[in-house]
């Protein structure tokens, strides 16, 4: 990207700035939205060029894909929020104290449709690892993986191992079927610093 791109970009991912340069938008190449999908910062983008009135100032293909993503980004939110709420009641249900760490807190603190997340990451004490586990087993969750759309369940092995080397479970996964949000994975941290 050339130096007014990059400007360019800067700007649409900040979406808590009051400062908006409308003359960096002549700058609005694919390689700016190609950076902006990159770096998932679609939904900040279309937020920063509505929040400035700027929309009709970028060509139509720009921001139809803005918009697209920024609208999927709010769909997807509200799965996640439902993930979130659920796996809140199993946490109660269960008596042990855990955490939801990154994704969880930012979709809240992040305006409306700027940050999704992928899974919910929870960090819970050693000794609670196997209590959690055993709630989320009984609520449907099998631990494992997904590869090209597919759940591909973990052997007794990787689950052992993940445990003994990464401070951190295989993620739990359940086939959720929300827009958006056709899995929802859990990951079980229980050291912020393992070090193996």
């Amino acid at each position: 990207m050339q130096k007014k791109e990059k400007e360019l970009f800067k700007q649409l991912c900040s979406f808590r700035s009051d400062r908006f340069d409308k003359e960096l938008l002549q700058h609005a190449s694919p390689a700016v939205l190609g950076h902006l999908f990159f770096n998932r910062m679609q939904g900040a983008a279309y937020s920063v060029l509505k929040k400035n009135e700027c929309l009709g100032a970028v060509n139509r293909e720009f921001r139809n894909s803005l918009k697209g993503a920024y609208e999927q980004n709010v769909e997807r939110n509200r799965s996640f929020f439902q993930c979130v709420r659920l796996l809140s009641g199993l946490l109660a249900q269960c008596g042990c104290s855990a955490a939801m760490l990154k994704g969880a807190l930012l979709c809240r603190l992040y305006p409306e449709g700027c940050r999704t997340a992928n899974d919910i990451d929870l960090l819970v004490h050693p000794r609670d690892v196997g209590l959690l586990g055993r709630a989320l087993s009984e609520a449907g969750f099998r631990q494992g993986n997904i590869r090209n759309g597919a759940f591909i369940p973990a052997a007794r092995r990787e689950i052992i191992e993940s445990k003994l080397t990464r401070g951190e479970t295989v993620p739990y996964i359940l086939e959720i079927g929300l827009p958006y949000m056709r899995f929802l994975e859990v990951d079980i941290n229980f050291s912020l610093d393992y070090k193996n």
